[in-house]
Parts: structure tokens; C-alpha cells; sequence
């Protein structure tokens, strides 16, 4: 009868390297630690595009959310300011609405103090009472006669020829 062949088995046992295999494990070293380092970068890079995109949501989820509750929106509308004398206050209002939506105290020049910035304000507040569509005046005296003296008229029984300004 034949001898039984032994059984051969391997195991892993150190093994020292030549100078050629020591550089390629250098070399893919290098790559795995790039390879992770790129990976990083990416999911850093995801993180703060993640960021960016939850805060813009969040802000728009809020926004949206404001709206439905209440009904409203901001939207650019047209608007017009008057001064109110009574009150001393410059108005903002709709012109869709006819709403006031803001006042604040007149400045010293749009109190009408002076006569010239008088009928100028009080020209814009005309401009603005008819984009109210108030009823305002039917004749307009044109800002360019307020401004402009007008020429002396001659007094009744004066006979010398210079004219005399009538008050």
C-alpha cells in the first residue's frame, strides 16, 4: 500500500519584501490615502451644499408658511406720499386699496413755510390726492404761473404811463 500524501496548508506568515514590492505598497499607500482625501473633500463639499439648500428651504418653508396662515403676501404696490397739515405727518398710501400704510412727521422743508416749496408740495399733494382719485380741482393753476410774478397792472385813474402792482 502506498503511503497517505500529506496534507499541505498555507497560512499567512511575515515574509520580508524585495526593494520593489517595499515601493509598490508605497505607491498604492498613496493612492488609498488619496482616494480617501478626495472622498473627504466630497463629503464636505456635500455638507455645505446641504447647507446651503436647508437654509434656502428653511427660509422658504417660513415664508410659505407665514402666507397661508395669514392670507398675505409682500408685493411691490404702488403707492403715493400727502402730507397731512393737521396732523404734521407725511402719508404713505395704496393706490389700490386707498390705505394709509405708513406716516411719519413732516421735515422742516415740507412744512410749507416756504412759499415757493409751499406751491410745490402742495402741487404733489394735488398729483397725489388724484391718484387717489380724490375730486380734485378741475383747474389747475400751472406751477409755472405760481412762480413766475406776473406782470404789474395799470391802477384805474393813474395817468402816468408806469404800472402800478395791484395786491
Amino acid at each position: 500500500m502506498s503511503k497517505p500524501k500529506k496534507k499541505r496548508t498555507s497560512m499567512p506568515l511575515p515574509v520580508r519584501l524585495t526593494d520593489a514590492e517595499l515601493k509598490a505598497r508605497g505607491e498604492e499607500l498613496a493612492r488609498v490615502m488619496d482616494e480617501i482625501d478626495v472622498s473627504q473633500l466630497n463629503v464636505d463639499a456635500a455638507k455645505a451644499q446641504h447647507r446651503v439648500v436647508a437654509e434656502r428651504c428653511g427660509d422658504r418653508i417660513s415664508t410659505l408658511r407665514t402666507i397661508l396662515r395669514t392670507g398675505f403676501e409682500d408685493r411691490e404696490t404702488s403707492t403715493v406720499q400727502r402730507r397731512n397739515l393737521e396732523r404734521s405727518m407725511m402719508e404713505t398710501w395704496r393706490l389700490d386699496t386707498g390705505e394709509i400704510v405708513a406716516s411719519r412727521p413732516l421735515e422742516e422743508s415740507e412744512r410749507g413755510t416756504d412759499w415757493i416749496r409751499d406751491a410745490e408740495l402742495r402741487e404733489e399733494d394735488l398729483d397725489a390726492d388724484e391718484a387717489l382719485g380724490r375730486n380734485a380741482p378741475a383747474a389747475r393753476v400751472p406751477m409755472d404761473d405760481i412762480l413766475q410774478p406776473s406782470a404789474p397792472r395799470k391802477v384805474e385813474g393813474d395817468d402816468d404811463d408806469e404800472g402800478d402792482a395791484v395786491s
